[in-house]
């Protein structure tokens, strides 16, 4: 049987940590996800893998955190961001 995978990111936590103090210094702070599958629409934190991270990535969006997601496109010319996604918190 294969043994399931699960990402918890301590250091996810950290960046979004810093993400929100620099949005409380007047500057600009944005995580964006870059989508490289074509068959996602919309997307969210995985709540039932990483709780803790779900939750800051929460309070990082209410502290001025802007959060983004794109269908992007990845070739040996670079990436190149298509399609605003939905991103559901």
């Amino acid at each position: 049987m294969k043994e399931k995978i699960i990402a918890v990111t301590v250091r996810g936590q950290k960046h979004l940590r810093e993400l929100a103090m620099v949005a409380a210094e007047g500057q600009r702070a944005v995580l964006l996800f870059a989508v490289l599958h074509s068959g996602i629409e919309d997307v969210s934190p995985a709540r039932h893998i990483d709780v803790a991270y779900a939750e800051k990535l929460v309070q990082a969006q209410r502290e001025g955190v802007e959060v983004l997601a794109y269908q992007a496109d990845l070739s040996a010319a670079g990436m190149f961001l298509k399609t605003p996604l939905i991103v559901s918190l």
